[in-house]
């Protein structure tokens, strides 16, 4: 089969290696459908290390396919099923070897293969295109569920990049209407009103007066603070911490999706005297799947919004240097048919 091998950073190629074999609890998935991941970008334009994706492995998590060879001992799995592949519990190693999964190789090994493990049956009306993007998604909705969202209440996003997008519209299906979200990039800032948020570019405006005006005050012993619940960092620039301590309300929440560079400092005033809620959020479960797929199944429009370039297989050295463009790419996704 032909694979995506990861050379060094900047350089990747496509290489012919042995196709898979199923063994007797595995299945072989065809990948139908990729998309280049922020831990991808981040290994061929920077720093390959940090995301654990070594020279010569192939690499690669956000796919859907279909399976084409099942093991003796799995239950349930079809040859012809079309699936959604859960990368984190794809391989033995789980997390560890979720980046080097294979979603650019052209077939991917799946071992201990279970429904509703490490695989998700596609509803009929969720065509590959529209059902790529799940597992971003997913890690958006876990990062917005770990926060416990209540209907009507109102947010702040730090990042319009695919995960900020895709947390916008998980909070949305979670009853929270009135969400901000904060980035500098104009396209990015434009799929923000075009799915229904309010979007505030950093670079013309402090987004502390910004918040404060759009949602209202509320005043405690300590002084005037924006009227927001919920605080959703997806950008992991340690401005997004000291502004949270600064102007949240007391009690307000705050998920911490994106992955920081540096450790994060604690204002324990602020902390303390406002008892304020900070939660890490890593990657995402079986009910953020289900209630992922749902939504696709309902409303395909998170997809559409947050792909901007698609390319064949062939061609993905020109797709990863397309996708490091974040001025034009928000998500790029490989065609394998």
């Amino acid at each position: 089969m032909k694979a995506t091998i990861f050379r060094n950073v900047g350089e990747i190629a496509i290489e012919e290696i042995p196709t898979p074999v199923a063994g007797p609890t595995d299945v072989v998935v065809k990948t139908k459908r990729a998309a280049i991941c922020g831990s991808d970008l981040t290994a061929y334009a920077h720093d390959n290390k940090v995301v654990g994706i070594g020279q010569g492995s192939e690499f690669g998590h956000e796919f859907v396919g279909e399976v084409v060879e099942v093991g003796s001992e799995v239950n349930g799995i079809i040859p012809g099923m079309r699936v959604f592949v859960n990368p984190t519990r794809a391989k033995k190693g789980f997390d560890l070897k979720c980046n080097t999964c294979g979603a650019f190789s052209e077939y991917v090994l799946i071992e201990n293969a279970a429904l509703g493990f490490n695989l998700y049956e596609l509803a009929e009306n969720l065509s590959y295109d529209d059902a790529v993007l799940t597992e971003p998604f997913c890690v958006s909705t876990h990062g917005a569920d770990s926060v416990n969202p209540q209907k009507g209440e109102k947010a702040v996003i730090f990042g319009a990049g695919p995960i900020g997008l895709c947390a916008l519209a998980a909070l949305k299906s979670f009853g929270v209407e009135d969400v901000v979200v904060s980035d500098m990039i104009p396209l990015r800032l434009q799929k923000v009103k075009d799915m229904g948020g309010t979007p505030h570019n950093f670079t013309e405006a402090k987004l502390s007066g910004f918040i404060k005006e759009h949602f209202g005050t509320v005043s405690s012993t300590f002084g005037k603070y924006a009227d927001c619940d919920i605080f959703i960092d997806c950008a992991g620039v340690e401005k997004v911490i000291s502004d949270f301590y600064t102007f949240a309300k007391v009690g307000a929440r705050l998920s911490i999706v994106a992955v920081h560079k540096k450790p994060i400092v604690l204002d324990q005033m602020n902390f303390f005297t406002k008892q304020l809620h900070i939660v890490g959020s890593c990657a995402y479960g079986d009910t953020q799947i289900k209630r992922v797929l749902g939504i696709l199944e309902k409303d395909k429009s998170v997809p559409k919004n947050l792909i901007t370039h698609r390319f064949k297989f062939a061609d993905i050295n020109q797709a990863f240097e397309a996708a490091k463009n974040q001025q034009e790419a928000i998500k790029v996704v490989i065609d394998y048919e």
